[in-house]
């Protein structure tokens, strides 16, 4: 069983506010691996929210490492609930902290957080989103939306108002019985099996992209399964070309170069 993972982030040169950030590690136990990621948006002035990214990268980094050398992370699945509040518990303690900064220097600042674990022990997929983030999974026989991008946010003075997006119809996942909106403040949860395949099957290659909704909204399926298909995910360099291609177009549907701002996060799982 293997895990191969790669992340990539990019942001327009000429806007003054917002940035976004990630982190991408994989660690290994035998034949066994585990892969963490955090995509961090920022929003306010560039260089205060590229402050805030860079906390929330190293929170996150921080509790991960953590994990590792407490030996607890291979357990995940048996600790799942736990995870999930400490990982709410270090959001709300970063917004609490923009919060303050914000009420303190008369600005506006905000950080959100979208964070993963993936792991060959449990085989699942474990992502807390208070950004907004799609997931895409890839397999030979196409590309399916598994999460949709709902989130879309923008800043007002010294508040932040949360708008309500409308998403193309290709961005409204199957799994989804009603694309229901997301508050910012209320950060949603989504877990799935890796190995789950068609008809009850076992799967065993897979490609999963998680982006930011301007890249998924972007993004043709047929295009990103053409592109990620599990067999030309063979290595490192190929994840990289093809994954910074995405991120820098801002998506399969544009032929401009570097435009844009987004972040995307891949996993590739075979077993």
């Amino acid at each position: 069983m293997m895990l191969l993972a790669y992340g990539c982030t990019s942001r327009c040169h000429i806007g003054k506010n917002g940035s976004e950030g990630l982190t991408v590690k994989v660690a290994s136990y035998g034949n066994k691996s585990i892969a963490f990621g955090v995509i961090a948006n920022g929003s306010g002035d560039r260089k205060i929210a590229d402050v805030a990214c860079a906390s929330s990268i190293k929170i996150y980094s921080d509790w991960f490492f953590e994990q590792l050398k407490e030996d607890t992370i291979r357990f995940a699945e048996s600790n799942i609930d736990q995870i999930r509040t400490e990982w709410e518990a270090l959001q709300l303690m970063l917004r609490s902290k923009a919060y303050d900064y914000a009420v303190r220097e008369q600005t506006g600042v905000d950080v959100l957080s979208a964070v993963l674990l993936v792991d060959t022990f449990s085989h699942n997929l474990y992502v807390l989103d208070s950004i907004g983030i799609g997931i895409y999974r890839i397999r030979k026989s196409g590309a399916e939306l598994i999460l949709s991008p709902h989130i879309e946010r923008s800043v007002i003075d010294n508040g932040f108002e949360t708008k309500h997006n409308r998403v193309p119809i290709h961005c409204v996942s199957q799994f989804e019985k009603v694309a229901s909106t997301q508050c910012v403040s209320t950060p949603r949860w989504y877990s799935c099996s890796l190995k789950g395949g068609d008809q009850g099957k076992t799967c065993g290659e897979s490609v999963y992209l998680l982006c930011t909704g301007n890249i998924i909204a972007n993004s043709l399926p047929e295009e990103l399964s053409r592109i990620f298909r599990p067999e030309e995910i063979s290595d490192q360099l190929s994840a990289k070309i093809r994954l910074e291609r995405l991120v820098r177009y801002g998506g399969t549907g544009s032929d401009r170069f570097d435009v844009g701002s987004g972040s995307a996060i891949l996993i590739r799982y075979s077993t």
